[in-house]
């Protein structure tokens, strides 16, 4: 069985996402415009300063940004139905592959998931480890 991982970057809900995004750009220049008229900051490297309309800066968000962490499309679940993932990381359906990164969450956990992230690690090569031992 051959399957394709499809991130659908800025596909599903994609005026939101773009439309937040590029607020974000906006809302970054009008923080340091300050900045810049005292020459604190020499320029404005991303996305530049030919970027300037709102459909130039969202063309840039759809070229060039990930718009956000990513997590939550491979949440775990009891079962099928309720996630990608099982207890132990795996794919349902699927043998030899495992996930363990901020996919794995039925939620964002919060808007710093670094620490969520390594906990899932540490807990993913845990049982990797525990399964690796008992195939010897």
């Amino acid at each position: 069985m051959i399957s394709a991982i499809n991130f659908r970057y800025f596909t599903d809900g994609a005026d939101e996402d773009i439309s937040a995004v590029a607020e974000g750009v906006r809302f970054a220049r009008r923080l340091t415009a300050p900045l810049m008229r005292e020459g604190l900051i020499a320029e404005k490297e991303l996305p530049g300063a030919l970027v300037q309309s709102d459909a130039e800066i969202a063309q840039f968000v759809r070229d060039k940004a990930w718009g956000h962490d990513a997590s939550s499309t491979c949440a775990i679940g009891a079962s099928r139905q309720d996630g990608v993932l099982d207890s132990d990381f795996r794919v349902y359906g699927t043998q030899g592959l495992r996930v363990a990164d901020a996919s794995v969450f039925p939620r964002t956990p919060g808007p710093l998931m670094v620490g969520a992230v390594y906990m899932v690690a540490e807990k993913a090569a845990g049982v990797i480890l525990r399964d690796a031992k008992a195939i010897r």
